[in-house]
């Protein structure tokens, strides 16, 4: 069982795939004229509620937090929200898979630079789901998780350390090729 997460402070989404089937998708929101340590708490308490219910998981994968001069209040607090997430898995001995946004559209689409309606479209097919989630948060979470599923889970994601030795695939070529460009690209992870 995967559990994919897209942090973030009003909106986190959340997506539970096991089999490749999904078990559960939503969001968890936050009203945002309340103060920023209560809104953390929240999330906090909605993801340890996510991960009681589906104990047991064999990876959490988050989207990782990515920083532009365009969104660093947004960044920041999606950050705090991943944090939460990873803190939380920790405490329950899950391991955490880290994917950029790129790295999740690659995996899902093919490439790279894909748009929303592109990943949403791509994901619906993967796991034959009719009816798309209304907010774009779950649908990128589910991505995130197919992506890990995609790449192994806990047992060959980005932060496992394993080594590849069966032949890669042209997707995993792709994918491995998006790592690399990832570094020479203009994000700056935090």
């Amino acid at each position: 069982m995967i559990i994919g997460i897209d942090p973030g402070l009003t909106r986190c989404g959340f997506a539970v795939l096991e089999a490749g089937e999904v078990v559960e998708i939503g969001v968890f929101s936050t009203r945002q004229d309340d103060l920023q340590e209560f809104r953390l708490l929240e999330q906090h308490n909605n993801l340890r509620r996510l991960l009681t219910k589906f104990n047991g998981a064999d990876c959490l994968a988050i989207e990782r937090p990515f920083l532009t001069r365009h969104n660093p209040d947004t960044a920041f607090g999606t950050a705090q929200v991943a944090g939460i997430a990873m803190l939380l898995a920790a405490e329950r001995e899950i391991p955490v898979q880290l994917y950029t946004p790129p790295q999740v559209k690659l995996a899902v689409t093919g490439s790279g630079a894909a748009k929303k309606d592109q990943v949403a479209v791509a994901v619906s097919k993967l796991v034959d789901l009719h009816d798309l989630p209304k907010v774009a948060d779950a649908t990128d979470a589910l991505a995130v998780a197919l992506t890990a599923s995609m790449r192994g889970g806990a047992t060959q994601g980005v932060n496992s350390g394993s080594k590849q030795t069966s032949t890669q695939t042209e997707a995993q070529k792709l994918w491995k090729d998006a790592l690399r460009a990832q570094n020479n690209g203009n994000l700056r992870q935090i």
